[in-house]
């Protein structure tokens, strides 16, 4: 959501800011964990002849009982299981972990929930047989997985790990960029001298909890889901959105007085942009609507501040650091 700025919004002054740079740097340890993610691309499970261990897919015949009453749900024959803690109870994985294949266990164990407190039903029993069992294997990084499987560019190693150094390189100057941008409007906002009304701030602040709340159901979860993921209650959650909608005027409204002071004008292909960014998905229609209808208040202030942080960034006086 745009809201204009009022056309008595001053800034205390229209010269150029200053921001630093903030240069491209890439590590071994990053170059290191970029190639990881591509290894695990090719990962896929193996027969492991040795002692289970967390990772692993177990292939089981298992009956378990809870209080003494059988799970048909925990029990079955040929019964897939990902052994790992946050994918079975504790005291299960700690009991299967080192079965060999052929190998048959009983125990009982409690569960308890993430207060420590029991969480009923409790007492669980076992009876489990380990029929098969792979684990997850990740290809080595050799010079012939890397001219056969990684790059059509590369032969060797030290060929692909250089290529990966320049995608980082490129993918960090990138961020920079629009880091950049970010900071030379946030030090704008800096500057601004008229006050902000309370009723914009409620105003961007429903547009902003609008907007999550249909993210959220869009993802499958709710409000409080999030809240609990960023360990906020109510109050600071309310906080936060306050915060971040008095943010977002105090941007806006810099831009806006930018863009006045300097007589910024709109034409098509500024339009053009703008749509753009506020519906990529549908910028044909919302262009067509905008004709038929002559309402072109929103795309503009948003051409404007395109154009306002565009000669912030032309002019900015930027520290450069080694």
């Amino acid at each position: 959501m745009l809201i204009e700025a009022p056309s008595n919004v001053e800034l205390s002054s229209y010269a150029p800011v200053r921001i630093a740079e903030h240069p491209a740097h890439v590590t071994e340890a990053m170059i290191d964990a970029q190639i990881n993610r591509e290894l695990e691309r090719f990962a896929r499970y193996i027969d492991a002849p040795d002692a289970a261990m967390e990772g692993d897919l177990l292939y089981v015949d298992m009956t378990t009982t809870v209080n003494e009453e059988k799970e048909a749900a925990l029990s079955g024959n040929g019964i897939s299981i990902a052994l790992g803690k946050g994918m079975e109870p504790e005291g299960f994985v700690e009991n299967v972990t080192g079965m060999t294949v052929g190998e048959s266990r009983s125990f009982d164990f409690i569960a308890y929930d993430q207060t420590g407190q029991t969480n009923g039903p409790d007492t669980f029993h076992v009876d489990i047989s380990l029929i098969a069992k792979q684990r997850r294997a990740v290809p080595e990084l050799t010079d012939e997985f890397v001219s056969s499987r990684l790059s059509q560019h590369d032969s060797t190693v030290k060929q692909f790990r250089n290529r990966v150094r320049a995608f980082l390189l490129d993918k960090q100057k990138t961020q920079n960029e629009m880091r950049l941008e970010q900071d030379a409007v946030s030090e704008l906002s800096t500057r601004l001298v008229t006050p902000i009304d309370d009723a914009s701030i409620e105003e961007m602040r429903d547009a902003i909890l609008e907007t999550l709340t249909r993210d959220m159901a869009i993802q499958g979860s709710t409000l409080s889901r999030f809240m609990e993921q960023h360990n906020m209650n109510e109050r600071q959650f309310q906080m936060a959105l306050l915060v971040q909608a008095r943010e977002a005027l105090r941007q806006g409204f810099a831009l806006d007085a930018l863009a006045r002071h300097l007589g910024t004008t709109v034409d098509e292909n500024a339009r053009k942009q703008a749509i753009a960014e506020l519906a990529p998905e549908n910028a044909d229609e919302v262009w067509s609507r905008c004709e038929t209808e002559n309402a072109w208040d929103v795309v503009d202030t948003m051409a404007k501040r395109n154009a306002a942080a565009a000669w912030l960034m032309e002019t900015a006086i930027i520290e450069r650091k080694n």
